[in-house]
């Protein structure tokens, strides 16, 4: 997808589409728009008092150009309240209007973006938001759809005009900037979305491999052989099951310039997860392939950091496996150890991803870093509390909780913050080892976050359970039917924000 900035006039650009918006009681058109006007003799204002051009925030028109300008359609999106616009309003009316173009087959638009510059305040956030948008917009998972019809027509080509008061290379690096975003949330959606017998852990790995050669970064990957050797039992012991070879992925940015201990972003990487020897259900057990979201997260967000280039230290590492019943599969009351020594006794087969992430946080703790941050589909339990609406946070520290409150927020990937008070942790003691793996059925998602607490030590932590926010269900304006890539944006904002 190009995305470029023009300093013509929109009526001057060749375009399948010209976009402009409107507000409620808007006084005077845009320059752009009142050109449109003068030359289909004043249809424009004629429509908007009548009523049949609709202001109203989320309403878009389109009218047929016939042949009389550059373009084929012009699609006017209503903004409602100008006091009241957000970025996150913007960002959402900016992906409709695209999904509607798209409605058209068309491939390229201009937009004219002068009325969106909300204010002086947050023109930068601003034109981010735009750029990211249409990114998020024009995301489909069709891979593996054999016929023509099937596959989606996008827009490829994209000019904003009307922006006279930024500089150029600002204006190109905030497009860029909100692309970045786009495309890395895009990749974590196609990791997620693509089956599990073509995203197996060695795939993950190739791809890993894959970022790191493109985007200066170190790549290692701990095979079996090498996580027996580094005592990592408890991630061994979900690997049993399966004939696929896990792969532990460690991704490391390091710029010249930073001085900070690295920031960890780990990611619960299972492949398919059956529930092991503690088989789950077979209805919904297809939407298991998502549960290495986690991992998907971590390659995106590295993938963004990789190209934005911001001066720090960044660690990405992902543990990743499938969880089968097969017949060396760990069984319900076997005691495991994990890289730091703990032992654990396993009662459920089917919470494997703390076991995984066990070992994993140790590693990241090993590695000196400054904070962790952890993102799995950890609990069903989450989806109960929250649903699909926000991702449940659970922390050990104010300010790097506050950080992400920021973050969120600036990506529009709501969150929740839980409790992780010291009886919930009385809830896993074993009798048998120092800690089991689930508790009672009552808190289940925070006697999980209690479970990764235990391998955290002193280190400023953070664990996200998107199990509730895996999935879109629906596509609507910035989100698309399918995996959903949250909370990468977020974590992105995060490490930005250092």
């Amino acid at each position: 997808m190009n995305l470029i900035y023009k300093k013509n006039k929109l009526i001057q650009e060749k375009a399948d589409a010209y976009v402009i918006s409107i507000f409620n009681n808007q006084k005077t058109f845009s320059s752009d728009l009142k050109s449109i006007d003068i030359k289909l003799k004043k249809k424009l204002t004629a429509l908007l008092k009548s009523g049949d051009i609709k202001t109203e925030i989320g309403k878009i028109t389109t009218i047929n150009l016939l042949g009389e300008f550059n373009a084929k359609q012009l699609f006017i999106v209503g903004l409602g309240d100008e006091k009241k616009i957000t970025i996150d309003n913007l960002r959402t009316q900016i992906a409709s209007v695209c999904r509607t173009i798209n409605n058209f087959k068309l491939t390229s638009a201009a937009f004219d973006i002068s009325n969106l510059l909300i204010n002086s305040q947050k023109k930068n956030d601003a034109i981010h938001a735009i750029a990211e948008a249409i990114g998020l917009s024009q995301y489909q998972f069709t891979k593996h759809k054999t016929h023509a019809k099937d596959k989606p027509i996008t827009i490829n080509d994209v000019t904003f005009h009307g922006i006279s008061h930024i500089n150029l290379k600002t204006i190109d690096k905030l497009i860029k900037q909100g692309l970045i975003f786009a495309q890395a949330a895009n990749l974590t959606k196609d990791l997620a979305n693509e089956p599990a017998n073509y995203m197996t852990p060695s795939k993950l790995a190739e791809i890993a491999l894959d970022i790191a050669d493109k985007h200066s970064l170190q790549c290692e990957i701990i095979n079996k052989n090498a996580a027996k050797e580094l005592k990592m039992g408890s991630y061994l012991s979900v690997a049993s099951g399966s004939n696929e070879e896990p792969k532990f992925i460690i991704l490391k940015y390091q710029h010249k310039e930073a001085t900070n201990k690295p920031v960890a972003i780990v990611g619960k990487g299972i492949t398919f997860d059956t529930g092991g020897i503690s088989l789950k259900p077979s209805a919904g057990m297809d939407e298991m392939k998502g549960d290495m979201s986690g991992a998907a997260t971590v390659l995106g967000v590295m993938q963004a950091i990789g190209e934005l280039k911001p001066k720090l230290n960044i660690i990405g590492i992902a543990p990743c496996t499938e969880n089968m019943p097969g017949g060396k599969a760990t069984k319900p009351g076997d005691v495991v150890y994990a890289m730091d020594g703990q032992s654990i006794e396993v009662l459920n087969t089917d919470a494997e991803g703390r076991l995984v992430l066990a070992d994993a946080l140790s590693y990241a703790v090993k590695e000196k870093s400054s904070a962790i941050i952890d993102i799995a589909t950890l609990t069903g339990a989450m989806t109960v509390s929250l649903g699909s609406v926000r991702t449940g946070v659970f922390s050990n520290n104010d300010k790097l909780f506050e950080k992400l409150v920021s973050a969120s927020t600036k990506a529009n990937e709501p969150i929740w913050r839980f409790p992780l008070d010291e009886a919930y942790g009385k809830m896993i003691v074993s009798n048998v080892a120092d800690i089991k793996n689930v508790g009672e059925r009552e808190a289940g998602s925070i006697t999980a976050a209690k479970f990764l607490e235990k391998f955290i030590g002193n280190t400023p932590w953070i664990h996200m359970d998107i199990a509730g926010v895996m999935t879109v269900k629906q596509s609507k304006g910035e989100w698309s039917k399918g995996m959903s890539g949250n909370p990468v944006r977020t974590l992105v904002h995060l490490l930005l924000s250092y």
